[in-house]
């Protein structure tokens, strides 16, 4: 399964469900997102590749008090070495999100929608070491591990539209790592003459330093009130599952179809996309 130089598009969809944690209610979060890619050979087995993913995303949680639809643009660039059956690859990226979001208030006579504008920004990185055992011409067995640290950005704001019930929403700033141990796995079978097919799949777990976001707000109406915090829930022990299906020649046209899922306590998420390639 060798690297080489290439461009792609990916189309994705998912959903994904936390439950109720303590004081902080579930929620469900749906997303639709474009990608654009490639990668090309340096030399002697040096790869640089670069990506940007647009993605659309749906967030309620489970009383329907609060809804946000969200817009993000991310990109980030790789440098991969192959090494015989060894592939390591450094990836650093950055993101900017923005959104709308609204806050349904019914209290006794009072009903109001509070409406903010949070925006975040995201820095990343991650460093893979994988190692291929082939089984033949036909099958294969790649153990990996990826090491990962993100910085999150959340800018303050303030709510409109209910008075003194409006929030004002302090800033945050939190760094997590992790490291995912996983194996992939996978077989060609017979397709077309010219248009070789791959199976494979995926599994692995990431372990994560962090369980959990801490947002500080003051209502907008009580000026000497002390700031208070909410708690979001994030899964820190997350089971990772892939399936798909890879339809590509050495060089020209690709194809790929691809189920990503990610399961954790009271957590799920799934997601599917289809990839279009040239491999050059």
């Amino acid at each position: 399964m060798d690297e080489g130089s290439c461009v792609w598009s990916r189309v994705l969809g998912g959903e994904t469900t936390q439950g109720a944690h303590g004081d902080s209610s579930g929620y469900t979060q749906s997303v639709g997102g474009l990608q654009f890619g490639g990668q090309t050979e340096l030399s002697d087995g040096w790869f640089l590749g670069s990506g940007l993913t647009y993605e659309n995303s749906w967030f309620r949680n489970d009383s329907g008090s609060e809804k946000m639809e969200q817009q993000s643009f991310t990109g980030a660039v790789a440098l991969k070495k192959e090494m015989g059956p060894w592939l390591f690859g450094l990836v650093g990226g950055g993101g900017y999100n923005w959104g709308d979001s609204k806050r349904y208030i019914n209290l006794d006579t009072l009903s109001a929608t509070a409406r903010g504008e949070p925006d975040s920004a995201m820095f990343f990185a991650r460093a893979r070491a994988s190692y291929e055992f082939a089984f033949g011409d036909e099958y294969y067995m790649r153990p990996k591990v990826d090491f990962d640290v993100i910085n999150m950005h959340q800018y303050g704001y303030t709510e409109t539209g209910a008075g003194a019930m409006n929030l004002m929403v302090d800033g945050n700033s939190d760094t997590a790592f992790g490291v995912t141990p996983g194996i992939e796995f996978g077989a060609r079978i017979p397709f077309m003459e010219d248009w070789p097919a791959r199976l494979y799949g995926d599994l692995g777990v990431s372990f994560l330093s962090s369980d959990n976001w801490e947002t500080t707000a003051r209502f907008a109406g009580l000026s000497s009130m002390d700031s208070f915090s909410t708690f979001t829930p994030i899964a820190d022990t997350v089971g990772h599952v892939t399936f798909g299906l890879d339809l590509a020649k050495r060089k020209g046209m690709e194809l790929k179809f691809q189920y990503d899922g990610a399961f954790a306590n009271d957590y799920q998420a799934h997601t599917g996309s289809i990839r279009f390639g040239y491999r050059f």
